[in-house]
């Protein structure tokens, strides 16, 4: 009966080292217009997977305004729940778009994972870019961003990248000059040796200023990074392995020691049958000399 309890006990423990849930986090902000009256910048979050997401600690970096919670804290969210964040702006600077974006840090488990959620965001005025990102291309660790405009006039941009506070990139921002009509092509390096092979949202940001006014654009996509895991992910991912190996290990001793248990059957009859065969005939031996 223990190896069958022992045997039981490992399967549910490899059951549950194979069905780990995940936490699958979504950022984005209503593209309303926020001016001195109506001065809330709301973020929301979901999660779309079938793991709590727990100990969230957001911060948000605000252009074009200044913003009074400089951090915000949230004890979890559960799966197909969605929390949503209002920061108060003040202190309004020059109207325009703007990239605003929220660096998330948050906890599965004993693991602790980064995220960044970048947004449009229109500070008292609607500001549509002339500049965009038509197309970005990664070899390795340099990423290669194809700008376009659609201004009669060349337009001196700055662009830059969002992305996870652990991610390196190189240089910070590029200033280049748009041709109209003529695509321009700008250069990072963007890695990060301490992030597991997954995929980041980042973003390709453009900027510049004419008239008075503040124009920003974005191009979202997912770097996948083939290295090293964190600290945290990798003594969670070595622990799971170092179980599993041990519950195999277990399983089969287990298996070995119910198999050398049990005795064949068969033998012990053919073993009993051949006892008594031998008894009877020495028995009539045995009656045959008295007589």
């Amino acid at each position: 009966m223990l190896p069958k309890i022992g045997l039981l006990a490992m399967v549910v423990l490899l059951a549950g080292i194979a069905g780990a849930d995940t936490v699958t986090l979504t950022g984005t902000c209503p593209s309303t217009l926020i001016n001195a009256t109506d001065n809330v910048l709301v973020f929301n979050l979901s999660n779309s997977g079938d793991g709590i997401a727990t100990n969230l600690v957001l911060l948000p970096t605000v252009y074009g305004a200044a913003v009074q919670n400089a951090t915000v804290s949230l004890d979890h969210i559960f799966p197909g729940n969605s929390t949503t964040t209002r920061l108060k702006l003040y202190n309004f600077t020059m109207p325009g778009s703007y990239i605003d974006y929220f660096n998330l840090q948050y906890s599965q488990g004993s693991s602790t994972f980064y995220a960044v959620f970048p947004c449009l965001v229109y500070m008292s005025s609607r500001a549509t870019s002339l500049v965009s990102v038509a197309s970005i291309n990664r070899t390795g660790d340099t990423l290669q961003a194809t700008l376009v405009s659609l201004s009669s006039n060349p337009v001196d941009v700055n662009v830059s990248i969002v992305s996870p506070p652990e991610f390196t990139v190189s240089p910070k921002h590029v200033n280049v000059t748009v041709q109209p009509e003529t695509p321009t092509k700008v250069y990072f390096n963007i890695s990060n040796p301490l992030v597991s092979g997954s995929g980041f949202s980042t973003a390709v940001v453009t900027s510049y200023v004419s008239g008075g006014t503040h124009y920003s654009s974005m191009h979202t996509y997912v770097v996948s990074l083939a290295s090293q895991a964190t600290p945290a992910q990798s003594g969670g991912s070595t622990l799971l392995y170092f179980m599993a190996a041990i519950a195999a290990v277990i399983l089969v001793l287990i298996a070995l020691s119910i198999i050398r248990g049990r005795k064949p059957r068969h033998a012990d009859n053919e073993h009993h049958a051949h006892s008594e065969a031998e008894h009877h005939h020495h028995a009539h031996a045995e009656e045959h000399r008295n007589d």
